[in-house]
């Protein structure tokens, strides 16, 4: 009898494959027709941002095409996978060429492209990198092609794999993500944490989610607002919340996925990835950035959970609850409550058709009515308790402001990454789960393919978070459930959950689980130093928890207010609010959350109808603003109107808050208080005051400062006359600086302690090739004198109390210094040459007819 050869790929598979390919070529199509950037409406929307500069504004109407033909093409993926693999599902053994080429196409093809993007982010050497991904791919082919027998999955072993990963999630979230407010300073980027706790501050103080707050990311506030009630509002209480809620969709998705892979190898692999990508201080960065978790991790996390428990005995009942859930995950956060609501939708919907049964399509109808019912039951209670709390109907409209700000009209997004790219790698392996999880569901009910179908679908959807910021990092943030997918095909292929597995290739498996984890370890282990410091520096303060706490900025403003109304215009806003329990009277959006020109106009109309009799505003928002995403310095701009009716009374000890009262003020107004020049007329200040206390410098308006201080101060290269008032230590350093402006080139000045001289300074002025120092005098120490340098062309003469006591002329002398050379008081440029002692007052004159820049 003549035997026929099989042949390694069937039609169907092949039909599959092509299927897959026409996918991939549907989304780069939709990316290379759809037009360049464009502004929207013509960029009407756009000019009500208080944006920067039109820079600021970058639109991807290509990456949002690309990305909603990604979404099309995934359910359509979904069926067509179903019908086109119901042949196969007859056969008693896959055909190897049927997954091999699937693997083969799309997953070298991705790794080959994301290589450089990994080896960038996690700064590794691609060619480890590629060399795990080839045995990865070797293995799942391997194991698609069914040559070895399967592995025995160790319960126990397994367990204790998911138990130690939990526990290791939560104590890396509790040790990095907890903080107070005397530990805060230990937080990079305060604008990411003012946005963020602005609205639980003020709904936890009596506010309702758009009315009397508007929040940027949601209406988490009234989920978090009755736990503070109980627990206490401050800055201690709302991070160790975060952290449990953090730990919690840890937890979720480390259960998930140890539901998926039953290898307790490739489970370690996973987890460890897992935490690390959640665990951003692992690779260098301290910033909890609680704007992803738990903001746009807590409720897609927690979907897993329910995904198991839908899909263990789907039902009706369970189905509203899947609805109600997702309802409120869209109130929490519309970001990613949104995808967990399509997701889920998609779930309910799915699960019937893929149990069949008696009329499955009758009984996907009534799932997704008891869905959708639930869904509106528990939205619709939700903005009615909004309504009860604020007295009137909640606006949601106006959530729809940022995504519009963001997505729409591009402000301060970045292109999505060109080929190559991690982004691509990460669709490819969704992708794929999405079509092997087809294939597992044409041949009957599968449980574990309709969850990893589930978290592949889920993943589609969170991955619109990178496609909008385009920030590497967020694509590490969001990327989890595609870590979750890849585990689980690798434990099926690779003969952990399969049938026929041979032992070389189950060796390979292991090999590459061993490998992931080498990398995991390669990359997070060098943090391990910068974790133990961050959790020393923010947890120090709380575990000393007895010991008096500093007044600070929040015992100021108590002390300067008197119980007395007040408004706080200030970087770190919420938290002033949240250790005073105060609650802001403007019922908009936060600094840190106002982007549009109307809420700011609006905010300062509110300031100058309702003139609180105290105005507290951080000096650095007067100045400039580059935190605030690069938006316009509108609190600057304001400050003329505001002057209009308030004086500057007096500064926070530290120099960053001014105290503004109204009209009469009790004492003069610090506002007007420059070396020759009193009243509005005048021109910005030149002088540069010091403080009476040592250590500290008053700028701008009698503002205090540490010293060493540097000012870009462009010296006047014709005259000028440096006015201090010093009261040296006994004992100085070599070289120790009063003043200069000097590098290393011989340009510039320094008026500087001669090294072991016993108290003799001297100032040296350079020519450009050498130094030139006059003689050396006393300035003594332990008590105040008035010190001046003056400078008229090459001629140079310092005066103590009024009398000269050193002069020298240094022809073609070049007292301007190198232009990125600040004009530095109390140490020189590079440092290590401290002035120890007093400099009470400093000024900067220009003589007539020359030009000095304004310092700052």
């Amino acid at each position: 009898m003549l035997s026929v050869r099989r042949s390694p790929i069937s039609r169907p598979g092949l039909a599959f494959l092509i299927a897959a390919a026409a996918a991939v070529a549907g989304v780069l199509g939709a990316w290379w027709i759809t037009p360049d950037a464009v502004l929207p409406d013509g960029g009407a929307f756009a000019s009500q941002i208080v944006a920067a500069s039109p820079d600021q504004f970058r639109p991807e109407p290509r990456e949002w095409s690309a990305y909603l033909a990604l979404l099309l093409v995934t359910p359509l993926a979904v069926a067509l996978g179903l019908w086109l693999t119901r042949a196969m599902a007859a056969e008693a053994r896959p055909r190897p060429g049927d997954v091999l080429l699937l693997l083969a196409g799309l997953g070298l093809a991705a790794w080959a492209v994301a290589r450089d993007d990994i080896a960038t982010l996690f700064n590794v050497d691609w060619r480890v990198l590629t060399a795990t991904g080839v045995l990865a791919l070797a293995a799942a082919a391997g194991g698609a092609a069914g040559l070895v027998p399967s592995m025995r999955s160790a319960a126990m072993l397994h367990r204790l794999v998911l138990a130690g990963l939990c526990i290791t999630s939560v104590l890396l979230c509790f040790a990095t993500r907890v903080f107070d407010v005397r530990s805060i300073d230990s937080v990079p980027f305060m604008p990411h944490f003012s946005a963020f706790f602005y609205s639980i501050v003020q709904i936890s103080l009596g506010a309702s989610c758009t009315i009397g707050v508007v929040p940027q990311y949601g209406c988490y506030g009234e989920f978090y607002a009755p736990l503070l009630k109980l627990a206490g509002l401050n800055v201690l209480n709302a991070t160790l919340l975060t952290a449990l809620l953090q730990s919690a969709a840890l937890v979720s998705i480390l259960v998930f996925a140890g539901r998926l892979v039953r290898s307790p190898l490739v489970l370690l692999a996973a987890g460890l990835w897992l935490i690390l990508l959640q665990n951003w201080v692992l690779v260098g960065v301290t910033d909890p950035y609680f704007q992803y978790g738990p903001l746009r991790l807590l409720f897609p996390a927690l979907s897993l959970a329910l995904a198991m428990w839908f899909t263990a005995r789907a039902g009706a009942a369970r189905a509203a609850w899947l609805g109600a859930f997702g309802s409120l995950a869209v109130m929490f956060n519309p970001d990613s409550g949104s995808v967990v609501l399509l997701a889920l939708a998609l779930l309910v919907a799915a699960t019937p058709l893929a149990l069949r049964g008696g009329m499955p399509a009758l009984r996907a109808a009534g799932f997704a009515a008891a869905f959708f019912a639930g869904a509106f039951a528990a939205g619709a209670a939700f903005i009615l308790l909004l309504a009860w709390k604020g007295g009137s109907p909640p606006q949601l409209l106006q959530l729809m402001a940022y995504p519009r700000i963001f997505a729409a009209e591009g402000f301060m997004m970045l292109p999505l990454q060109g080929l190559p790219a991690l982004w691509v790698a990460v669709a490819a392996v969704l992708l794929l789960g999405v079509l092997l999880a087809a294939l597992d569901l044409s041949k009957g009910w599968n449980r574990e393919a309709m969850l990893t179908l589930y978290a592949a679908i889920l993943g589609a959807g969170l991955v619109s978070y990178h496609v909008g910021r385009s920030h590497p990092n967020t694509l590490l943030l969001c990327m989890w459930p595609a870590v979750v997918v890849a585990a689980r095909l690798l434990d099926r292929l690779t003969g952990a959950t399969g049938k026929d597995a041979s032992r070389s290739l189950a060796f390979i498996g292991r090999a590459t689980a061993l490998l992931w984890i080498g990398l995991a370890a390669v990359i997070g282990v060098p943090g391990a130093p910068l974790l133990a410091e961050t959790a020393a520096t923010r947890w120090q303060p709380i575990l000393q928890a007895a010991a008096p706490a500093e007044p600070g900025l929040p015992g100021f403003i108590a002390q300067e207010s008197d119980g007395e109304a007040y408004e706080v215009i200030g970087i770190d806003q919420p938290v002033l609010a949240a250790e005073a329990r105060h609650r802001a009277g403007y019922g908009g959006p936060g600094i840190a959350e106002t982007l549009l020109r109307k809420d700011a106009a609006a905010y300062i109309d509110y300031l100058l109808d309702t003139r609180p009799p105290h105005l507290f505003i951080d000096y650095r928002l007067v100045e400039n603003q580059p935190y605030w995403l690069n938006t316009a310095s509108w609190i600057r701009d304001a400050l003329p109107r505001l002057r209009a009716i308030y004086s500057l009374k007096n500064w926070s000890p530290d120099g960053e808050m001014m105290h503004l009262v109204r009209e009469p003020s009790p004492a003069p107004d610090l506002f007007e208080r420059h070396l020759s020049c009193a009243g509005p007329s005048c021109p910005p200040p030149q002088t540069i005051v010091f403080a009476e206390q040592g250590g500290r410098l008053w700028q701008r308006w009698q503002r205090p400062v540490q010293l060493p201080l540097d000012l870009h101060e462009p010296v006047p290269a014709g005259g000028f006359d440096i006015i201090m008032t010093v009261a040296p230590e006994p004992e100085q350093g070599p070289y120790a600086t009063i003043v200069s402006n000097h590098s290393y080139d011989f340009r510039g000045f320094t008026l500087h302690h001669l090294p072991r001289s016993n108290g003799y300074y001297s100032l040296a002025v350079g020519d450009g090739e050498r130094w030139h120092a006059s003689k050396p005098f006393i300035i003594p120490p332990g008590r105040l004198s008035r010190l001046v340098v003056h400078a008229e062309g090459d001629h140079f003469t310092v005066t103590l109390d009024g009398r000269t006591v050193s002069e020298m002329t240094v022809a073609n002398a070049q007292v301007k210094g190198p232009p990125d050379v600040p004009l530095s008081f109390g140490d020189f440029m590079k440092r290590g040459r401290p002035f120890a002692g007093l400099i009470e007052f400093a000024a900067l004159v220009p003589h007539p007819g020359q030009q000095g820049a304004n310092h700052d």
